[in-house]
């Protein structure tokens, strides 16, 4: 996630960065993780409906989606700030 951090510094104005946990035994897990590494976007907790909703298959996956709502672009596994740039530019 420090890849995630990275790019929302760099890119906060043209993108809005949000991850959802998916795997995780209380709210204050989640909380702690985010406060202990400063990781300062925002994330959602999800939930067994969401993994099935979004198709996740592994950790991470990455999602574009345009201000309509709409995904236009998913991707598995690590990616470097870079990488995510360039998929976030095909819109």
């Amino acid at each position: 996630m420090p890849n995630v951090q990275d790019f929302y510094q760099s890119h906060s104005e043209q993108f809005n960065v949000v991850s959802v946990a998916l795997s995780f035994q209380s709210p204050d897990e989640i909380v702690n993780f985010m406060h202990q590494r400063e990781y300062s976007f925002t994330t959602l907790l999800g939930n067994s409906d969401v993994s099935q909703d979004y198709k996740i298959q592994a950790f991470p996956t990455y999602y574009v989606i345009d201000t309509d709502g709409i995904v236009v672009n998913k991707s598995l596994g690590y990616s470097t700030e870079i990488g995510m740039l360039l998929r976030s530019m095909i819109l």
